[in-house]
């Protein structure tokens, strides 16, 4: 990364991603910064988490 030689457990402490992650993006063929892109989902954003009214009430 940046012309530096890490391992994975190092690039994945260094970027706050869990160790897997980084270790399954290796695997899939991600390479240099790809293995530290924010994930990106199928519709091109990232999906707001559902508000319910029933999340509110077990809550509170």
């Amino acid at each position: 990364m940046n012309g530096e030689k890490l391992s994975l457990s190092q690039i994945a402490c260094q970027y706050g991603f869990a160790v897997g992650t980084i270790y399954q993006r290796y695997r899939n063929g991600a390479r240099g910064e790809e293995l530290v892109e924010p994930l990106r989902h199928s519709c091109g954003t990232r999906r707001a988490r559902p508000t319910s009214s029933r999340w509110t009430m077990a809550a509170g």
